[in-house]
C-alpha cells in the first residue's frame, strides 16, 4: 500500500539517502526541512515529492507536515544540535 510519508530532516545526509527510495517505491514524500545544507540533492520537479521548508522546532509547520501522514509513517532524521553550540 502506497503511504504518504514525512521525512524530518529530508534534505540532509540521512534524509538524502532515504528520499528516493521512497519516491521510487511510489510513496509520496514530503520533506521537513530548514534546508541549511542539501537543497541541491531534492529532485523539485518530483510529482511525488513536497517540501516544506521549516525549522523543526516550528510546531505550526511540523504539524502541517504530519496532516495526512500515518505517525508510523514518520521519519525524524533532523541534525539541531550544531545550532546550540555554533559560534
Amino acid at each position: 500500500m502506497l503511504k504518504n510519508v514525512l521525512i524530518a530532516g529530508g534534505a540532509g545526509y540521512v534524509g538524502s539517502l532515504l528520499m528516493p527510495q521512497f519516491l521510487e517505491d511510489g510513496h509520496n514524500v514530503i520533506v521537513h526541512d530548514i534546508i541549511d545544507f542539501g537543497k541541491n540533492t531534492l529532485p523539485l520537479d518530483h510529482p511525488g515529492l513536497m517540501v516544506i521548508e521549516s525549522d523543526i522546532r516550528d510546531t505550526a509547520k511540523l504539524s502541517e507536515a504530519c496532516e495526512g501522514v500515518d505517525p508510523e509513517s514518520i521519519s525524524r532524521v533532523t541534525e539541531t544540535w550544531f545550532k546550540y553550540f555554533a559560534s
